[in-house]
């Protein structure tokens, strides 16, 4: 190999860079606003980074709860129960 297109070769190598991944801050939970929890009552979920309901969801008692306000620092959430046996 002349030492031209070495020196090429390692110039297209060196300058080859990967893209920054930039990830969200892990969400925070400041306060639950309740201390028990009755099927069909609300609960307030106050703290930061709390993330996006199109790719998160609230579980209370491992069910899915229907939320009916959801930011970045405050989730409102109903639960849902369990069905009577």
């Amino acid at each position: 190999m002349s030492p031209t297109r070495s020196c090429l070769a390692l110039l297209f190598v060196c300058s080859i860079t990967l893209p920054a991944v930039a990830r969200a801050a892990p969400p925070t939970l400041d306060a639950i606003d309740v201390s028990s929890v009755a099927v069909g009552d609300r609960v307030r979920l106050a703290g930061s980074e709390l993330g996006d309901p199109s790719t998160s969801r609230v579980e209370i008692d491992g069910i899915p709860a229907p939320t009916a306000t959801w930011t970045a620092t405050t989730i409102t959430a109903e639960d849902a129960g369990r069905a009577s046996p």
